[in-house]
C-alpha cells in the first residue's frame, strides 16, 4: 500500500508536468500554423509531422493501458517514462530550445483554458486517488491531450475569427481614408509572418509607432 502511495503521488507529480509541456507545445503548433485546419493536419504529412504521432513514448504509453489495469505495478514504468520527459522538457527549457507559444490574448486564453480543463478531468477522478483507476484516467489524458487541446481551439476559433473580422474592417477602412496611399501586399507560402514581424519592427523603431 505505501509504495501504491508514492507511486499515485509521484505519477501524479510528473504527469502535470508533462501537462505543461503538452499543453504549450500544442498551442505553439497551432498559432505557427495560424490556426488554420488544413496546414495543420498537413503538418502531419511532413517527417516531423509523423514523427509527432508514432513517437516511441506514445506506443509505450498505450502498451501501458492494459498492463496497468491487469497490475498496477506496471505504473512505475510509467513513472519512469515520465521523469525521463520530464528531465528532457528540463533541459529543452535550459537550453531555450522549448517550443513555445508567442503570447497573446489569443495564445494565453487557449493555454489557460486547455490546462485547467486537463487538469479538471485529471482531478475529478480524485476520489479514485491511490488505485489503479487513477493512473490509468491520468495516462488516457496524456496520451489523448492533443485532441482535447486540438477541440479547445476550435471551439474558440468562430470567436477569434469574428475579432479578426471585425479588425480588418478597421484596417480597411483606415487605409481607404488616406488618398493616393501605396499598398504593398506580402504573399507567398512560407515566410509572410515573418516578413511581417521584420516589418513592424524596422518601422515601429523607424517612425516610433
Amino acid at each position: 500500500m505505501l509504495s501504491l502511495i508514492y507511486l499515485t503521488y509521484l505519477l501524479l507529480i510528473f504527469w502535470t508536468i508533462r501537462a505543461v509541456k503538452q499543453v504549450l507545445f500544442w498551442i505553439y503548433l497551432w498559432q505557427l500554423k495560424e490556426y488554420h485546419v488544413g496546414r495543420f493536419i498537413d503538418h502531419f504529412r511532413t517527417h516531423k509531422g509523423r514523427k509527432l504521432i508514432f513517437d516511441p513514448p506514445t506506443f509505450i504509453k498505450i502498451l501501458l493501458l492494459p498492463l496497468i489495469f491487469w497490475n498496477v505495478a506496471f505504473g512505475w514504468i510509467l513513472l519512469a517514462l515520465y521523469i525521463a520527459q520530464a528531465l528532457l522538457f528540463g533541459w529543452h527549457i535550459a537550453g531555450r530550445n522549448f517550443k513555445k507559444p508567442k503570447f497573446t490574448f489569443k495564445t494565453i486564453l487557449l493555454t489557460l483554458t486547455s490546462f485547467a480543463l486537463v487538469m479538471i478531468y485529471g482531478f475529478a477522478t480524485y476520489k479514485y486517488l491511490l488505485s489503479a483507476k487513477f493512473i490509468l484516467v491520468l495516462l488516457v489524458l496524456d496520451i489523448f491531450a492533443p485532441i482535447i487541446i486540438s477541440a479547445i481551439v476550435l471551439i474558440f476559433q468562430p470567436f477569434f475569427v469574428m475579432m479578426r473580422t471585425r479588425i480588418l474592417k478597421k484596417a480597411a477602412a483606415k487605409v481607404a481614408s488616406y488618398k493616393n496611399l501605396k499598398v504593398i501586399g506580402i504573399t507567398g507560402s512560407y515566410g509572410k509572418t515573418a516578413t511581417k514581424e521584420f516589418l513592424t519592427t524596422i518601422l515601429s523603431s523607424k517612425f516610433n509607432l
